[in-house]
């Protein structure tokens, strides 16, 4: 995946780590409490969007302890907080539901 190799080739994970820890991340938003009726069931798309953002935010600052690599590119790269935002989106199916 070309968001893999634009932004993780200094990561120390394998390709398969990497989407290992995607798939987690996005099953991590989706139980997320306000996951379901503030992004699933929100068809204001820019709602859905900003809803979105605070809960990847939330889960992210649940997990820097564990992803702590991936929390500070998260945090610090503009750049990478959209491309990750976009992966989550497509991950968690939120564009396929507007």
């Amino acid at each position: 995946e070309r968001f893999n190799e634009r932004f993780f080739h200094d990561w120390d994970a394998t390709p398969e780590d990497q989407r290992i820890k995607f798939m987690s991340l996005s099953k991590k938003i989706q139980a997320h409490p306000d996951y379901q009726p503030k992004v699933a069931k929100n068809l204001d798309k820019q709602n859905s969007d900003l809803a979105l953002k605070r809960i990847i935010d939330d889960v992210m600052r649940q997990q820097r302890k564990q992803e702590l690599d991936l929390y500070k590119l998260y945090a610090k790269d503009s750049a990478f907080n959209q491309a990750f935002f976009d992966t989550m989106k497509r991950l968690t199916g939120v564009e396929n539901l507007k």
